[in-house]
């Protein structure tokens, strides 16, 4: 059995949380929960099957009334320190109990977006969750100006925890009540995109029925085009009330551009300044090359059908093979239940991991395509749930997260049975391509945040978005899914979910491909660097933790060039431009 890590004290897991936002911004696309947190590591799992865990409401206002109680003990001082300390440690259960709820339920809506039930538990998470951020926050405001602010925490934060809020709180009514309106855009979101219909000569039906019932390229072009315009329009609208709503967020938290704010959040050591001047390189270095091989017909090779069903056996084989601790975690995620591969309409369109806290357990949810990209979302996806297992979830670095997930797949096709070799060879071809489409799009993705984020809340209207994502797609020579950026942004999760997520993926899939080419060069060392990688030091960086293992920085000098250059080698094209 894994020796768990064993750095931080149970005292530690309420506390070390830093307003955990599990709305808007966490249960994203790969979307795990994103957490300011310290976890209790328990020596034994309490993990259920995922069919035996049940569902109940949690009693919000019962729990704030004691929050706010005992904010008022603490302000007051009249009770003893050992009382108000023991206070503290009582709002556990509660506490976890709340954020267990809330992901079950997200997990349950995600399973079926038409089920009513589940749809107005999520309405009330999405509600009550910015209020659960407001009371502990003044709490921790209470904590940190009292005069046992120290013991407090010696005993129970750690050290310096509460210098953040010296200088009081920032979660306002005005604020939680923007913060509920972002949750609200969010899920009208979520049901407009989960429909996945169009209306198309007076019917309205499922566009894979439409598309299914073709008689010719010319119906299915009008079929897409419909659905194209109806998407842009109906999903448009929404991420503009979205951005409006985001930018008096950042706005109202004092930030001078919502990119700052966003790169704050998602606890980045790098700034949207460096976010930018990456962005930018790409664009000088890796488009001209993207943009010849597109006009030379390369693309992503095309990979063999795939049952749903089959998704299991294969990625069992090979993650079994890869390691006895990777074996260990992909045996708790079938004996628990933990996962779900099965395709369905209503189902959420993404694939995400979460953390269900109080059964220390990651659920994975993937909605397949039927063909082989499905094991590599499927190799995605248990990446994130390996970190979460083996680190009890206290990873919070978006990056570090994406490292563990991108790093997978690379590792999973390294490990595919010996009857597999044809399989083997069609998905390293698509992964490489989509290395080199991975830097452009996601980069792409970010541009075009960065502009949309610029503008006033006066000038945020759909027709503008439309014409900053023609700009980005011709500047980066991209065309969105089935073509036409300029309409198809709409169909982009992250920027609904997370805005300035995207970049995350350049950095971490840098990481990935560093240790993919260890692997490369020697069976087995790719998979040592990743579990040595994935024991992060909660005490460093992103950056940091990738130095600490000894890879090179993403953001380092001439690292985009160097890319590049592997890049023009491995597809042969060569030219003065592509080794300089």
């Amino acid at each position: 059995m894994l020796k768990f890590l064993r750095k931080y004290s149970s005292v530690r897991r309420f506390l070390c949380l830093c307003l955990v936002i599990v709305m808007a911004g966490t249960l994203c696309s790969c979307n795990i929960i994103n957490r300011l947190l310290t976890a209790l590591l328990t020596p034994e799992r309490r993990t259920i099957p995922f069919s035996e865990m049940t569902y109940a409401r949690p009693d919000f206002k019962s729990y704030q009334f004691t929050v706010e109680t005992l904010t008022k003990q603490i302000k007051e001082n009249k009770l003893s320190y050992k009382r108000q300390l023991s206070g503290l440690r009582d709002l556990n259960q509660a506490y976890w109990q709340y954020y267990t709820m809330y992901s079950l339920c997200y997990i349950y809506y995600a399973l079926d977006t038409t089920n009513t039930f589940y749809t107005e538990e999520y309405t009330f998470f999405g509600e009550t969750n910015p209020e659960m951020q407001a009371v502990m926050e003044d709490l921790f405001v209470a904590c940190a100006k009292s005069k046992h602010k120290k013991r407090f925490e010696s005993d129970y934060f750690g050290e310096g925890y509460l210098d953040t809020y010296t200088g009081g709180g920032q979660y306002s009514p005005e604020l939680v009540a923007l913060l509920q309106q972002e949750a609200q855009f969010l899920q009208a979101y979520h049901q407009a995109a989960g429909k996945g219909t169009v209306l198309y000569l007076g019917q309205e039906r499922l566009l894979s029925q439409l598309l299914a019932d073709a008689k010719s390229e010319t119906e299915r072009k009008n079929i897409l085009d419909a659905y194209k315009q109806q998407t842009n329009k109906t999903l448009g609208n929404i991420y503009v009330s979205l951005v409006k709503t985001r930018l008096q967020i950042a706005d109202l938290l004092g930030y001078d551009a919502y990119a700052d704010y966003a790169y704050s959040k998602l606890e980045r050591d790098y700034t949207a300044q460096m976010g930018a001047e990456f962005v930018a390189q790409v664009e000088q270095y890796l488009v001209p090359l993207y943009e010849t091989l597109c006009k030379k017909g390369v693309d992503y090779p095309s990979l063999p059908s795939l049952a749903w069903e089959d998704i299991l056996p294969i990625t069992g084989k090979s993650l079994s093979n890869m390691d006895p601790l990777i074996k260990e975690v992909y045996t708790f995620l079938e004996e628990y239940e933990l996962y779900d591969v099965s395709p369905s309409h209503s189902k959420i369109n993404q694939e995400f991991t979460t953390y269900i806290e109080n059964y220390d357990a990651p659920f994975m949810i993937i909605n397949p395509r039927g063909n082989s990209d499905d094991l590599l979302a499927f190799a995605h996806e248990f990446g994130h749930f390996t970190d979460m297992y083996v680190n009890y979830n206290t990873n919070y670095t978006l990056d570090l997260s994406e490292c563990a997930s991108m790093t997978m797949e690379y590792l999973f096709m390294s490990h595919l049975p010996q009857d597999k070799v044809d399989l083997k060879e069609n998905l390293e071809g698509y992964k490489m391509y989509d290395t080199l489409y991975v830097y452009v799009v996601q980069s792409a993705y970010t541009a075009f945040e960065q502009a949309v984020y610029q503008l006033s809340p006066e000038e945020v209207t759909r027709s503008k978005i439309n014409a900053i994502a023609k700009d980005v797609a011709d500047r980066f020579g991209i065309q969105g899914e089935d073509g036409d950026f300029g309409l198809t942004w709409t169909w982009v999760p992250h920027f609904y979910e997370q805005a300035f997520y995207c970049i995350s993926y350049c950095f971490s899939n840098d990481i990935a491909f560093q240790i993919y080419q260890a692997e490369c060069d020697k069976a087995g060392d790719g998979v040592s660097l990743y579990l040595d990688l994935i024991h992060w030091d909660l005490e460093q960086t992103f950056l940091e933790n990738i130095e600490r293992v000894g890879l090179v920085n993403p953001c380092s000098e001439n690292r985009i060039t160097e890319i590049r250059n592997f890049l023009s080698t491995y597809y042969g094209y060569y030219s003065q431009q592509a080794v300089a």
